[in-house]
């Protein structure tokens, strides 16, 4: 059962900030098809800041679009971390998408971490000014030839990781982690004046969690001693620590999901064990072609990520080709 989503905007009276959005991130089961990335690491290094490979600060600001800033900076990072050219590319672009597979593409409803995820291995992402951020056509389907155009960027994997040592293990193997939360308000109002973000009272957790959706971030960084996360937000360079903010771990892990942790990346080798997803249906998914699809996406079928994601491309190419 996926939970509603509510739109939360209004900004809070006692900080005077800008409206926000803090339901953008949709929460659904956990398909048993996902693949889960397991780090081979060591001991890892007490600190990590990935900050200085990451693309500028974006700013979503009133679409629910958080989803798509996460994980679009997960993808920049990885193309810089390659030394490949720094790109903008199109959140935009991943919002529709994500949205279309979730069926929900008129609705300005946020996505799910896992359908952003597989709209990028599906479609790619084109290049900001091919699909500019104007949030009044978020409901607009981009071209052909921006199709075309996204095909130029695309992840080579995508997987899980486990909440707490999974999450350091990618940190400390260069790989930032996209995840998604449940804060109250407060949190947010605090961590954008001081850069800290504070642990929430479990009647907040409880009552953050009731309202449905979430935020979704990217972590790109840890303390180990502080035992905090370094956190990447999307409501611009005013927000926070010029866009960045520090989480306690355990707030982290006491207001999210263990299977809303993602990553993107070259992740079969000697970072990571790559362990193939389970084969047993889960009772609850989403039903129908696009539910469908959308598994086959998470998981990869049976021949591994790679084959796997080719097909599904041109799977859903088509798709898109017949609904022209």
């Amino acid at each position: 059962m996926r939970f509603s989503y509510t739109t939360l905007r209004e900004p809070s009276p006692q900080s005077g900030a800008k409206p926000v959005r803090i339901d953008g991130c949709l929460f659904g089961k956990p398909s048993p098809r996902d693949f889960r990335a397991v780090p081979q690491l060591g001991s890892p290094p007490r600190k990590v800041d990935l900050r200085a490979n990451c693309s500028p600060v974006e700013d979503q600001g009133q679409l629910g679009s958080c989803t798509a800033n996460a994980t679009i900076g997960a993808l920049e990072y990885y193309q810089r971390k390659r030394g490949e050219a720094p790109a903008d590319l199109s959140r935009l672009f991943v919002y529709f998408n994500a949205r279309r597979l979730g069926g929900r593409v008129n609705d300005d409803s946020g996505a799910e971490i896992a359908e952003a995820m597989a709209s990028l291995l599906a479609y790619g992402a084109p290049r900001e000014d091919h699909w500019p951020y104007d949030i009044g056509r978020f409901r607009d389907q981009p071209d052909q030839n921006v199709y075309s155009e996204a095909l130029k960027n695309q992840p080579a994997e995508y997987a899980r990781v486990e909440r707490g040592d999974g999450v350091i293990g990618a940190l400390a193997r260069g790989y930032p982690v996209v995840f998604g939360i449940q804060l109250p308000r407060r949190c947010y109002d605090e961590a954008a004046n001081t850069g800290v973000m504070p642990e929430p009272t479990p009647a907040e957790i409880d009552e953050a969690a009731f309202m449905g959706g979430g935020h979704a971030m990217l972590i790109v960084g840890y303390d180990l001693d502080r035992k905090t996360y370094l956190l990447r937000n999307s409501w611009g360079t005013n927000w926070g620590d010029r866009g960045y903010c520090t989480m306690p771990m355990s707030a982290a892990e006491g207001g999210s999901r263990p299977e809303e942790f993602w990553i993107i990346g070259r992740l079969e080798g000697q970072d990571f064990k790559l362990l193939k997803p389970e084969r047993t249906p889960v009772a609850g998914t989403v039903t129908g072609m696009t539910g469908k699809m959308r598994d086959e996406i998470r998981g990869g079928l049976d021949k591994g990520m790679t084959d796997a994601g080719k097909s599904i491309r041109d799977r859903f190419r088509q798709r898109h080709e017949n609904d022209r």
